[in-house]
């Protein structure tokens, strides 16, 4: 019998949100990496998925990446094996990808008031069903020499600091996992870092939260040790991913990794809601 290790990479991007790649690209790139499997979770879209199960022999778990708020902050909820023709799912994240090309266009707004020139139509012209978001316009400020890099970028402009901000439109952390649910997903808090509280998570997972992100690539081997042994005592299941998006130097594809079995457990949390696999 084979044994599976270290296999998939459950948090990657396409063009679908701020990806740099297609998902054609990406299953390409995965398998070349070995991975055998990966969870493409875009910023509210499931467009890139289209009921694709395999890609280039890469099982493809379909997911999406949801912003909610907490208190001021943001929270990020991942979920995995959406019913991805789901019609509740459909209209909220039709709605939010709205919400974020008004966002988009409150930011060029400031941008220009500041002297800013940059070619915002590859902004404003993407495809009405595509997630535009504020790397698009990092990448933007980079190639024009407004910043040296995204941390630059988002530090004096687009940041909740910036002189470009625009605050977001965001569900509330139980709207989030409640649509997961709806959709027949499982609803995982992305990246929790150091920004929340155990009690906070607690929260969460009485709210119905189903796992956590414990391994990811900003996290501190303090941080996974937490969120690891905070998913064993409440029941969770543990996730892993790159937060991959293929612009700049960044985190490469598969470069953290989880188990063939850990994503068994995820499927199998998910099948309480009603989706399980796509045929």
């Amino acid at each position: 019998m084979i044994k599976y290790t270290n296999c998939a990479d459950l948090h990657v991007h396409t063009t679908a949100s701020d990806g740099a790649y297609t998902l054609d690209k990406v299953a390409l790139m995965a398998r070349d990496a070995g991975l055998e499997i990966i969870a493409v979770t875009d910023h509210d879209n499931v467009s890139a998925l289209e009921g694709e199960q395999s890609v280039h022999g890469v099982e493809v778990v379909p997911g999406v990446e949801l912003s909610a708020e907490l208190e001021g902050r943001e929270v990020h909820i991942l979920g995995y094996y959406l019913d991805i023709a789901n019609a509740q799912l459909a209209q909220t994240l039709a709605t939010l990808r709205e919400k974020r090309r008004d966002r988009m266009k409150g930011i060029l707004e400031k941008l220009s008031g500041l002297n800013v020139t940059i070619d915002t139509e590859s902004v404003t012209d993407t495809d009405e069903d595509a997630s535009v978001g504020r790397l698009h316009v990092a990448e933007l400020l980079i190639n024009h020499g407004y910043a040296s890099n995204v941390y630059e970028a988002f530090r004096d402009y687009l940041g909740p600091y910036g002189k470009a901000y625009v605050p977001k439109t965001r569900l509330s952390v139980i709207e989030a996992i409640t649509l997961v649910h709806s959709a027949g997903g499982a609803a995982v808090l992305a990246h929790p870092g150091s920004f929340f509280t155990i009690e906070e998570v607690r929260t969460f997972v009485e709210k119905g939260l189903d796992g956590v992100e414990a391994y990811y690539p900003a996290h501190s081997p303090l941080d996974t040790d937490k969120w690891a042994a905070l998913a064993r005592e409440n029941g969770l299941v543990t996730t892993a991913g790159s937060d991959f998006h293929g612009r700049g130097n960044e985190t490469p594809i598969g470069a953290v990794r989880m188990a063939r079995d850990g994503v068994e457990l995820l499927h199998a949390r998910s099948k309480r809601y009603g989706a399980g696999r796509l045929p």
